[in-house]
């Protein structure tokens, strides 16, 4: 199902391949775009509503797997998705909220999940899952964000809070790690988190209220 109402609105699905995959597209507004070639697999959902201008959607390597979904929802001006899949089981989340918001979501492997949500403007958030049952969580709430979970390994758990403007996070792992649980908020303004990963079955909960911290 494809319903577009305004002007230069592009969808663009080529190279459908495979059984029982569903596609729904709302586009509502001037010169938004959704791109995804190839989609090839079975049982893949994806639902894209874009409200507003100059919005972008696209999976440049396409969807490639079986019972993946995708869910991406645009609200604002200019904000941009970027996401790819490889596998089976994943589940992509994106709500945009504003305007030049960017998110880059990746996910490797099978059963891993991923949502981010931003409400403000020129928010980046991005995600990098690659192994087997990881979830990733990103809210982003105010201007100017910067979060980035880029991970190896099995089973581990990230929940990414950022209440404020120009604050940053960068959560990476150099080597396959596993079990981990990761909790990060930051409430108010420039705050910073840089975290490496580097064992297994970890917790880790980071508190920052206030600013410059």
């Amino acid at each position: 199902f494809v319903q577009q109402q305004g002007d230069g609105n592009v969808f663009i699905l080529s190279n459908l391949i495979g059984d029982d995959n569903l596609v729904d597209v709302y586009q509502h507004g001037n010169a938004n775009q959704f791109l995804l070639d190839p989609l090839q697999g079975e049982q893949n959902l994806v639902l894209i509503d874009q409200r507003g201008d100059g919005n972008l959607i696209e999976a440049p390597l396409g969807l490639v797997g079986n019972d993946n979904q995708i869910d991406i929802w645009q609200n604002g001006n200019l904000n941009a998705t970027l996401f790819a899949t490889d596998g089976d089981g994943h589940n992509v989340e994106v709500i945009q909220r504003g305007d030049g918001n960017i998110a880059e979501l990746v996910l490797a492997g099978s059963d891993n999940s991923a949502m981010i949500y931003s409400r403000g403007d020129d928010n980046i958030a991005a995600v990098g899952l690659f192994g087997t049952g990881n979830s990733a969580d990103i809210q982003q709430i105010g201007d100017a964000n910067f979060a980035v979970v880029d991970v190896l390994g099995d089973n581990n758990d990230f929940y990414i809070d950022q209440s404020g403007s120009a604050n940053e996070l960068l959560i990476t792992s150099d080597i396959a790690v596993n079990g981990n649980s990761v909790n990060v908020e930051q409430n108010g303004d420039i705050n910073l988190v840089d975290v490496l990963i580097a064992g297994n079955a970890n917790t880790l909960d980071i508190l920052q209220s206030g600013n410059g911290n």
